[in-house]
């Protein structure tokens, strides 16, 4: 669901089967967000992020 927030922006409100899976849809979505709840959800954010930097940039883990 997207509820109108302020004139900067939207509150999405989705649901998913695992706090990953959930980091997946919202970094699939491709678009800039700031995480508001849950909490337990920045690190399987970092988790993704890390994961995608370290294949942009040719590292390995």
């Amino acid at each position: 669901m997207d509820r109108p927030s302020d004139a900067s922006g939207s509150v999405f409100v989705v649901g998913a089967d695992s706090a990953e899976a959930l980091a997946a849809l919202i970094a699939h979505a491709g678009v800039e967000f700031t995480l508001i709840e849950p909490t337990e959800l920045a690190g399987p954010l970092q988790a993704i992020a890390a994961r995608l930097q370290r294949g942009a940039t040719g590292q390995r883990s």
